[in-house]
């Protein structure tokens, strides 16, 4: 059992090295490359028989867990450098929110000080597709940057999260051809009552009278939607994600990018079902 390095840096040889371990005699074990002072044969503490002089013999294994936020899609980003891992959520293909919150794989809201972000990103992923999108924060609050569901016990736990408003320097990252840029104007609609298609806060290129990038919330209702979009300032304009309709226990909608239907933020979609990995992650920095 023997890792070595070969190029690279400044060292070539061996890292460690644990060899005769299966009959019952005295093992080999070293750290590094052995030196010629030790008996056995090679750099690589073969045949050094030299366990027995060592008081401590201890090795642990490990793997990255992508949960954490150090593996996982987001190490392969650029601009995911330096934020951490606040939620993880593997979406039912029927959310109902709002007879139970979220059952999130990783949850540190908690752990997350108030006030100390500056920058919220979200990564969507729904099998081979993805979008990474990064923004300036739009709350002090790292419990409510989560899904907006109705039930009492998300966002903040004492009133429902709701964010119908302008986000600035938005950076997209996306296999979805077309979507990736820097820079971005965006806005996000995060609540989780129902909605109309009025364009109350006059979203550049967005219609009054179809679901779109520039919506507006009710207050009542259960629909529920958790959409980040841009709209100026750049060769993008539209939906980046949506996650609608979380609350009451039917068919998710789900989508990166503009829907491939008049309604361009995938509502009523009703199209969870088609993927098997919808998964999102929440992060902070």
């Amino acid at each position: 059992m023997q890792v070595h390095i070969n190029g690279g840096g400044n060292y070539v040889g061996t890292v460690f090295a644990f060899n005769y371990f299966n009959d019952g005699n005295v093992c080999d074990l070293g750290i590094g490359n052995k030196p010629g002072n030790i008996f056995g044969l090679g750099t690589d503490w073969s045949y050094a028989r030299n366990a027995n002089s060592y008081s401590a013999r201890n090795m642990k294994v490990y793997v990255s867990d992508a949960s954490t936020g150090q593996g996982g899609l987001e190490s392969t980003i650029s601009d995911a450098d330096g934020y951490q891992l606040v939620y993880e959520l593997d979406i039912p293909t029927t959310p109902a929110y709002g007879t139970a919150p979220p059952q999130y794989t990783v949850d540190k809201s908690q752990s997350i000080a108030d006030f100390s972000f500056t920058r919220v990103a979200y990564l969507l992923e729904l099998d081979d597709k993805y979008v990474w999108v990064s923004m300036g924060t739009f709350t002090e609050d790292a419990s409510q940057i989560g899904v907006p569901c109705l039930h009492s016990l998300c966002g903040d736990g004492h009133s429902r999260s709701v964010f119908n408003q302008l986000v600035g320097n938005v950076n997209v990252v996306s296999n979805v051809p077309g979507l990736t840029g820097n820079n971005y104007v965006g806005n996000i609609e995060f609540w989780p009552y129902n909605y109309n298609a009025g364009n109350s806060l006059s979203i550049p290129g967005a219609s009054s009278s179809a679901f779109d990038w520039g919506d507006s919330p009710e207050t009542q209702g259960s629909f529920g939607s958790m959409q980040v979009h841009v709209n100026s300032n750049g060769n993008y304009q539209g939906t980046i994600f949506a996650f609608n309709r979380f609350n009451d226990g039917y068919v998710a909608d789900l989508g990166i990018g503009n829907a491939p239907s008049s309604l361009r933020d995938w509502s009523l979609a009703s199209n969870a079902g088609v993927y098997s990995t919808r998964r999102l992650k929440v992060f902070v920095k």
